[in-house]
């Protein structure tokens, strides 16, 4: 009798059959959404403001991205990141996914993002895009070095750990940055993507440099390489104030190092550093 219950009470086949495609649609949709959120975010607006800073050639925007709370006497490092090619609207797709994954780990890791927009025609040869150089170069130079010290004085940063990271042609700007700027406000840069030695000013300190390249990036990797070479016969010394770090990518920015890029670009000089990645 108690088997004959157990049977009457159990739902046909077919409805478990229906209940197990159902909850096998849900668990697919689950895992397609967290699969697709990462690019459904990147294509909504940004979702901080963008904030306007004057300067002598009309004003300039920038995103910022801070911890969501201040603990007394903090300071955080200063992390300005410039990507290379951007549109002259809002930002493009992949620019917002960079910005997003930078400042995913704002709050872990205790800094403080910006992220500054390039300069309308910069690249003469793209005349559709924003960029850092060659042409507004000492406009942007002026732009970030202001910005920096604005942002020294009003926000609680530490004046020893401003860095400035830069992809592509930000890269290069930044490489320029450090090379030849001898009152730059940043002490320590993350060139990522492009870097060349066009100058070398004879006081500029020997400031931190990451440098960072895809194996596969054919354009820019050889004019990376002559410019590591060019720093170590200057002053730079790896392990010391130079870290060298390849991926197996091409051309992307590598940003799954900023934990360690952080710790090696803000930390005392005798302060041991590793970086690894895909």
């Amino acid at each position: 009798m108690s088997q004959a219950l157990d049977n009457e009470t159990l739902p046909p086949r077919a409805a478990r059959a229906d209940r197990w495609r159902i909850a096998l649609a849900l668990a697919l949709w689950a895992i397609g959404l967290w699969l697709w959120l990462p690019q459904i975010r990147s294509w909504l607006p940004l979702p901080w403001p963008e904030r306007s800073f004057p300067t002598p050639n009309g004003p300039r925007t920038y995103y910022l991205v801070a911890p969501s709370a201040i603990h007394p006497g903090e300071r955080f490092p200063l992390l300005f990141f410039l990507q290379g090619f951007d549109g002259l609207g809002s930002p493009s797709i992949g620019t917002g996914e960079t910005y997003l994954a930078i400042a995913d780990q704002v709050e872990a890791r205790r800094f403080i993002a910006v992220f500054p927009r390039g300069w309308p025609g910069a690249f003469p040869e793209r005349p559709d895009v924003r960029a850092w150089y060659p042409e507004g170069l000492a406009a942007n130079r002026e732009f970030l070095a202001a910005l920096a010290r604005h942002l020294i004085a009003s926000w609680p940063v530490d004046p020893e750990r401003v860095i400035l990271a830069g992809f592509s042609n930000g890269g290069y700007f930044a490489a320029i940055e450090a090379l030849t700027r001898p009152d730059s406000p940043f002490t320590a840069f993350w060139l990522d993507g492009g870097a060349y030695p066009y100058a070398l000013h004879p006081a500029v300190p020997r400031r931190r440099i990451l440098l960072s390249a895809g194996e596969r990036d054919e354009h820019n990797l050889p004019q990376i390489e002559i410019f590591r070479q060019f720093i170590l016969d200057h002053g730079w010394e790896e392990g010391r104030n130079l870290r060298t770090y390849r991926h197996r990518w091409a051309h992307v920015f590598a940003v799954w190092a900023l934990a360690e890029a952080l710790d090696f670009l803000g930390a005392p000089a005798s302060a041991p550093a590793s970086l690894a990645g895909p």
